[in-house]
């Protein structure tokens, strides 16, 4: 035994494809709302006792540096700078690449050139953070 279904009236069925299609262009914005990324220092030398911070935003929870140690440097450290005080303690890198998962509700993520890395500087292909 088939079942029959009730068509839909013209006016039905325009609300239900103008709602499908408003969906679908909002989505993409209600999805990824107060999502942010930044690189804020590539493809530069940094010297020793260089400080490069990305723009003030909300909810970082990733900083990352890649980079190579070219010149004698050796090491880069992360931070995090809320604007509420001082800044955390740097989390050194060696090796050419790291990250610092610590998160601060608003403030600014820093790569800085450590005055230990006298001997030279060093390639930094990217300093990187975000909020996901």
């Amino acid at each position: 035994m088939r079942t029959r279904f009730r068509r839909l009236s013209r006016r039905a069925r325009l609300f239900v494809v103008a709602s499908a299609l408003t969906l679908m262009l909002l989505l993409p914005f209600v999805a990824g709302a107060g999502t942010w990324a930044q690189t804020y220092f590539y493809d530069q030398y940094a010297y020793n006792g260089e400080i490069h911070g990305s723009a003030y935003n909300s909810g970082i929870d990733y900083n990352s540096v890649d980079f190579n140690s070219v010149l004698g440097g050796n090491t880069m450290d992360l931070s995090l700078c809320p604007t509420s005080g001082n800044c955390y303690s740097g989390h050194a890198v060696t090796g050419g690449s790291g990250h610092d998962l610590r998160t601060i509700s608003y403030g600014q993520a820093i790569c800085y050139s450590p005055f230990s890395n006298s001997n030279g500087a060093v390639y930094v292909y990217d300093c990187y953070t975000r909020n996901f």
